[in-house]
């Protein structure tokens, strides 16, 4: 009998470890790297912040980087008035 409570033992407490541990990552909103296996339901909420965030960030430097048109690109060179030299006058 003491040879099949062990085992029995041994089953029990990994599964009481992995429950435990389950509930740990909950609780601090841990979550496991990303891989073949499903995300905890935790995770999934807030890795689509996280994507949301990094795609708001990228859409403003995509904005930042589309070209302007002429007028406004000149603009700041026209209100600095440079002065020619008498050279080319």
């Amino acid at each position: 009998m003491e040879f099949i409570s062990k085992p029995l033992n041994i089953v029990v407490m990994v599964a009481v470890l992995l429950i435990l541990g389950i509930a740990f990552m909950g609780l601090f909103g841990l979550c496991p790297p990303k891989g073949p296996w499903p995300m905890p339901p935790w995770c999934t909420k807030l890795s689509e912040e996280k994507v949301e965030k990094i795609e708001d960030v990228v859409q403003k430097q995509i904005e930042k980087l589309k070209p302007k048109p002429k007028e406004e690109f000149w603009k700041p060179f026209e209100q600095q008035n440079p002065t020619l030299p008498k050279l080319f006058l």
